[in-house]
């Protein structure tokens, strides 16, 4: 089956049983509140509790929601993708709330948890191990699965809370990997595996891979955290130039560092074409090979403003296509990285009165709504590449704003400070953009094999 048959068959069975795609920038204030009740009732009450009308969400104008620009909050990232918002019947593109960094997370979160409750288990298995001989010299009894969840102690360290054998089959099946144990087949028993010496249990295996994956995902947390499309967790590419928004000196770092990459792989060609001797020649390409690296890392940096995930490229060249009024920049610590993008409109500027408290200069409204309207039509396109796109903005013209969500759904648009008005307000359109299937081999840094996750190098 291929992935794009795949993804449509997907694509189908979430019409009646929807899965989340989107991002959550609700100030601290607000959020720090949220998720406490989500840590005792649970995600899934505290949105019933939502949707109910038993809790009161918040404003989206409100003073609580000026959080600092672009620092957007996900929800817990242990948590289920929340429900997708399909908007309105003027359009099949959701709104884009779940961060792909926060779903891409989710498979290492949850082998770490795995893992602790492996160690668990290994702690039982290591006391067991040391139990006193029966007295009368008989064997000792075998070890069961339903010894372990007859052990208080251990049970109360394995989440979520065991609540028969059945529910330790993924933690023994790990185990049993790692060569900790051996499963007997047909019975309900375990046999720890020791090591070669015999006198201790078989968890070096074990030890190292579980640091290793408890490393990368701390660090795919803090990438998270920060994101950056020049160190990004997915596969990237760059926008045209002539799409480009960026300065003279970002657009001039660019030019000089291709410049320069150019001229040292001219180099190393004629180099590798020269009648130097052999030693001379290897001596020289090795130089050249150092300072191409170099270069390469150079011009990845200097492109970063023009950095996207290869999707995201895809749809704003589609979009370019349909609407060149605009340019799009990026930068590093940017809300979701790869998957956001700043807009420059080329448009003439109006006074806008009634946007309190972001009254100001704005672009012609006539202009943004058509930037609005292109930018939905090409997310809806069923690309055989991409898919469609969910998408989320954020744009202080609080009157067009209203408009734009009544239009393509509540929370289309959002206002957060340093998003206009011109001309001392950074005037811009934040754009967080996400297909709406993630592809399964999107993430670059690890993969998901016979059900484990392998750290890619």
């Amino acid at each position: 089956m291929t992935e794009h048959i795949r993804r449509l068959i997907l694509r189908s069975a979430r019409r009646h049983s929807p899965h989340a795609d989107s991002i959550d920038e609700l100030a601290p204030t607000v959020s720090e509140k949220i998720i406490d009740l989500q840590g005792i009732v649970g995600n899934q009450a505290v949105q019933r509790l939502i949707s109910e009308g038993r809790i009161e969400s918040p404003s989206l104008t409100s003073p609580s929601r000026l959080a600092s620009p672009h620092i957007q909050r996900d929800e817990p990232t242990n948590a289920p993708a929340p429900p997708t918002t399909w908007g309105t019947a003027k359009t099949t593109a959701p709104v884009a709330r779940y961060s792909p960094y926060s779903q891409l997370l989710e498979p290492l979160q949850k082998e770490v948890a795995l893992y602790k409750n492996a160690n668990a288990i290994i702690t039982w298995l290591k006391k067991r191990i040391k139990d006193p001989k029966p007295a009368d010299g008989s064997a000792a009894p075998a070890l069961t699965v339903d010894d372990i969840v007859a052990d208080a102690a251990t049970v109360k360290l394995i989440k979520p809370k065991p609540a028969s054998a059945d529910d330790l089959k993924p933690t023994l099946e790990l185990l049993e990997q790692h060569k900790v144990i051996q499963l007997v087949v047909g019975t309900r028993q375990l046999k720890p595996v020791m090591n070669d010496k015999g006198d201790v249990l078989n968890t070096s295996a074990f030890d190292a891979e579980s640091a290793r994956i408890s490393t990368f995902t701390k660090d795919f947390e803090a990438r998270r955290d920060r994101p950056d499309s020049v160190n990004a967790v997915t596969e990237t590419d760059q926008i045209p130039a002539t799409m480009a928004a960026g300065t003279k000196d970002e657009k001039k770092r660019d030019t000089d560092a291709e410049t320069s990459l150019s001229d040292l792989k001219k180099q190393r060609a004629e180099t590798e074409a020269s009648n130097l001797d052999a030693a001379a020649k290897q001596e020289k390409l090795a130089e050249l090979d150092v300072k191409i690296a170099k270069a390469e890392k150079t011009l990845k940096r200097a492109q970063g403003y023009r950095t996207f995930n290869t999707l995201v490229v895809d749809l704003l060249k589609r979009l370019n296509a349909k609407n060149s009024n605009w340019s799009a920049g990026n930068y590093a610590g940017h809300s979701w990285g790869e998957f956001s993008a700043d807009i420059f409109l080329r448009a003439s500027l109006v006074e806008v009165k009634d946007a309190e408290p972001y009254s100001g200069q704005y672009w012609n409204r006539a202009a943004v709504r058509q930037f609005f309207d292109d930018l939905n039509a090409v997310a809806e396109e069923d690309d055989p590449e991409t898919g469609k796109f969910g998408w989320h903005a954020i744009y202080n013209d609080i009157p067009l704003a209203k408009e734009i969500n009544t239009k393509y759904g509540s929370g289309r648009v959002h206002q957060v400070e340093n998003h206009g008005p011109a001309p001392d307000h950074k005037l811009h359109i934040h754009l967080d953009l996400r297909p709406i299937t993630l592809p399964s081999d999107m993430a670059t840094t690890y993969k998901i094999e016979n059900g484990r996750v392998k750290v890619t190098p």
